[in-house]
């Protein structure tokens, strides 16, 4: 394992998304795929990680047909691209019950792409985001998400770049901002 040299404030970006993913299993989902882009930044692969390690720990298979790599601006081409088609035909065949997005830009172009295709969130498809950021206010859905709290995640890194001044040879550490789940409507709560 290579540890940069530098202090890293974040956030548990595995821990996160193994609670959004629970949240949904929770709420009685088994069919849960995840969709992100083709770019693969370690927060990616461990927001994926922890939608696995989620599935894992229920005894649900994460199969490789659940995961979708493309970029989802592309949703919003007409006609509807092979992933579009392929997207609708998992929900209306019941092949797939929800979605983990990787953050709530790729969630709001999954939700806009089904409800212009007449998929009703949350009664036929649910979908949660990650990072809790401003979404258009048109969404059809509110979308449940896991909210940064981006004013402790400023704190730490100043309150860090500050420490480091003072003390140049420290090790370098890991900072971890907590994250929360933010339940609304698209992921189906209010009708179990």
């Amino acid at each position: 394992y290579h540890r940069s040299p530098y202090d890293i404030v974040g956030i548990n970006n595995e821990q996160s998304a193994l609670i959004l993913t629970h949240h949904l299993i929770d709420l009685g989902c088994r069919k849960i795929d995840f969709v992100c882009g083709t770019v693969q930044t370690t927060a990616i692969i461990d927001r994926y990680r922890g939608y696995r390690a989620a599935l894992e720990e229920h005894s649900i298979v994460p199969g490789k047909d659940r995961l979708h790599q493309f970029d989802s601006r592309l949703l919003n081409e007409q006609p509807a691209t092979p992933k579009g088609k392929a997207i609708l035909d998992r929900i209306r065949s019941r092949k797939t019950e929800a979605f983990v997005c990787i953050n709530d830009s790729t969630a709001a172009d999954l939700v806009y792409f089904c409800v212009r295709n007449g998929v009703k969130i949350p009664q036929d498809v649910r979908v949660v985001g990650f990072d809790d950021l401003p979404t258009d206010e048109s969404l059809p859905v509110s979308l449940t998400t896991m909210r940064q709290n981006t004013s402790a995640l400023a704190y730490e890194a100043v309150r860090t770049m500050v420490d480091r001044i003072e003390h140049p040879d420290m090790p370098p550490r890991d900072i971890m901002v907590k994250t929360d789940l933010i339940v609304r409507e698209s992921c189906g709560s209010h009708l179990k």
